[in-house]
Parts: structure tokens; C-alpha cells; sequence
């Protein structure tokens, strides 16, 4: 699937069909009987996530009498829960996903001046922190699927009613409506449905994280480029000529471009609605219940830890400390894109505000709804 002018998206499109993020959006994607494959792949995803969401409550059934197990297949089961509201709610959206990363494209704007530097600069940016981010969940992954191979030693203690099991650690721990012994027999069979899930999991995540990457970034970069358009205008013959982008429109005149500059930066906004419409209610989700089962299921392991004595190097420990550090630095980088955005946003406004009272243009009405949107 050859895109034409790829180079003019501000996305890494190759890096971008490597995980599979970009035909799941592309509506000219191959089709298996009038579906989209992917989004067909996409459905297996979410079944397989809710099979994994039946073996988690009866998980919980078999831990009932051990608080600590018990929270942390609830604490699975809500991941679950998000996952599958995630990937459900970017596939029923996705129409207008698409029409927002068809927007990074270079002529989705009409100004015929925009600075070819910034788009580059944009475009490196974007594929940076793609790789970055990529890596960094690529060796997330690679440390809970090889976990259980380098602590070969260690068992999940489950007290039950009457007795006490010890099943073999793996990789998210599930635990199973079956004897320690099978389990521990038949360790290979349980370790392959997990490492599934792992990988499933780890996928449907990225592609939600990868949309908010390219959106924000795409976005910051359009603005900077209108706000640069605005400091440059009227001398896009002397500054911008040897930088520009491919010609789309050929208004010569000031007002005729500050009009065009005004559309791009509502077409750029409208993008932002359409975003925020998108991502606001899974983030908030996904912050407010993860954020708050791994403060509750911290404080039951530092209780556990104080009562069965206290191992900072156990495989739990561990994990439990890996988990709290990656929901952390994620709700930091997401916080840190939207506040990018926002102050690339204000700085925008606030130049074409400046550009028209210094040349003594009627301030246009579409200026004042722009500015009034942070609000």
C-alpha cells in the first residue's frame, strides 16, 4: 500500500505500518469481505482481552482468601477493562482519526508560504520520539516476558481456604482454577497464554499512545508553522521563497493571506475538538482507575512486606515498582504533549492578534472564537 508524497505527512509512515497503526485507520486498506483486516486482527485483540477478563474474575473467586492476590486480579481485571474500552473506542472512532492524521499532511493547509523547515523539523521530531517510545515499551515488554526465566525460583503463594498453593511466577500471574502441581507440570502451556496477552496488550496500548503522540506533535508544528507564517508576512519573497511548501493557493494579496493564514488555524483548532473529543474520556478513565489500584495495591504489598518480612529485590516488588514507574512517566509525557500544544496554541493566537492591530486590520471574527476555545 504506496502511498504517494509520503515525505509531505508529518508522521513516519513506514514506522508508523510497522505496528500496524496505519492501515488500522486507513480506509483503503486491504479488506477481507468488505473489513478492514486490521480492524479484524483489532476485534481478536478485544475478544481475546475479554476471555482474559472471565479467567481474571474467577481468578478473584479463587483468591478470596488472600486480600493481596485477590487486589491484584482486580487490579489486572480493570487494566482489562481499559484496554478493551480503549481499543473498542479508537475503532469506533476511527473515521474521524483518520480525517485528524490526514490533516498532518503538508497541503492538508492552504497558506502556500509555510516554512518547509519547520514541517522537517516536525517531522524528525515525531519520528524521535516514535522510536524512543517504541523502544521503550519494546524493552518494558521484553522485561515481564522474561521474568519468569530469570527468577526460575520464585512462586506466587495463594492461601486458600484450607490449604496454601504455590504456582510458578509468570509473567502477569493469572491465577488459574487448577492445582499448584498442574499448573506447575503444564507451566509452558500457561506461560504461552500469557506471553499472548502480553503482546496484546502491549500493542493495543501502543496505538492508543502512538495516536496521542502524532496528533500533539502534528499539531504544535502546524501552529508554530501558521505562527511563523504571521511573523513573515509580506516578506515571504525575501524569507520564505527557497523554503516554502508546494503552491496551493496564489492570493498575493496581505489580507487575502491573512484570511488563508485565519482558515488554517480553524481547520487546526477544529482538529484539536475532534482530538480532545477522542482522548478525553479514555484518559480520564484509565488515569483515574489505574492510577488509584496501584496506590491501593501498593499500600496492601508494603503491608504484606511488613507482615511476611520485608524483600525489596522480590520478583513482586519489583514488578509492582516497574508498573508505578511506567504509569507515572506515561501521565507525565501525555501531560507534557497536551501543555505543548496549548502553549504552541496561546502563542499562535496571540501573533495573529499582534500582526493585525500593528497593520491596522479589523480584528476577524473567526480570531476571537479561536481564542475564546482554551476556555
Amino acid at each position: 500500500m504506496k502511498l504517494k508524497n509520503e515525505h509531505k505527512f508529518m508522521m513516519d509512515t513506514r514506522l508508523l505500518k510497522i505496528i500496524g497503526f496505519y492501515q488500522l485507520f486507513n480506509p483503503r486498506s486491504p479488506k477481507l469481505f468488505g473489513y478492514n483486516i486490521f480492524k479484524c486482527i483489532a476485534a481478536i485483540q478485544i475478544f481475546i482481552f475479554t476471555m482474559t477478563l472471565f479467567g481474571l474474575i474467577v481468578s478473584i473467586y479463587c483468591c478470596l482468601s488472600d486480600i493481596i492476590e485477590g487486589m491484584r486480579c482486580f487490579w489486572l481485571c480493570v487494566i482489562g477493562m481499559v484496554t478493551i474500552y480503549k481499543h473498542s473506542y479508537i475503532i469506533y472512532y476511527s473515521d474521524i482519526i483518520w480525517k485528524c492524521i490526514q490533516l498532518t499532511f503538508a497541503e492538508g493547509l492552504s497558506y502556500k508560504y509555510y516554512s518547509r523547515r519547520i514541517h522537517e523539523n516536525g517531522r524528525k521530531k515525531l519520528e524521535l520520539v516514535l522510536e524512543f517510545f517504541i523502544v521503550l515499551w519494546f524493552v518494558n515488554v521484553l522485561f515481564w516476558i522474561l521474568t519468569p526465566f530469570a527468577v526460575k525460583n520464585s512462586y506466587t503463594i495463594v492461601k486458600g481456604r484450607n490449604e496454601i498453593y504455590h504456582y510458578h511466577l509468570n509473567i502477569i500471574n493469572v491465577i488459574y482454577p487448577v492445582t499448584d502441581k498442574f499448573y506447575n507440570d503444564n507451566f509452558t502451556m500457561f506461560y504461552t497464554m500469557e506471553c499472548t496477552i502480553m503482546f496484546v496488550w502491549a500493542h493495543v496500548t501502543l496505538i492508543f499512545d502512538v495516536f496521542i503522540i502524532v496528533i500533539c506533535i502534528a499539531t504544535a508544528y502546524q501552529l508554530k508553522a501558521i505562527e511563523y507564517s504571521f511573523n513573515t508576512l509580506g516578506n515571504v519573497k525575501n524569507q520564505c521563497m527557497s523554503n516554502r511548501m508546494s503552491i496551493v493557493r496564489h492570493d498575493e494579496s496581505k489580507v487575502l493571506d491573512v484570511k488563508i493564514l485565519i482558515k488554517d488555524q480553524q481547520k487546526v483548532v477544529e482538529n484539536m475538538k475532534y482530538m480532545h473529543k477522542i482522548i478525553q474520556p479514555v484518559l480520564f478513565y484509565q488515569i483515574a482507575s489505574v492510577s488509584s489500584l496501584i496506590t491501593l495495591l501498593s499500600i496492601l504489598q508494603i503491608m504484606s512486606n511488613c507482615f511476611n518480612g520485608f524483600s525489596l529485590l522480590s520478583p513482586m516488588n519489583f514488578k509492582l515498582f516497574i508498573s508505578i514507574s511506567s504509569e507515572i512517566f506515561h501521565t507525565c509525557f501525555i501531560y507534557y504533549l497536551f501543555s505543548n500544544v496549548n502553549e504552541q496554541f496561546k502563542r499562535t493566537a496571540f501573533t495573529a492578534i499582534s500582526w493585525c492591530c500593528q497593520n491596522d486590520v479589523s480584528k476577524p471574527k473567526n480570531i476571537n472564537g479561536v481564542t475564546n476555545l482554551e476556555n
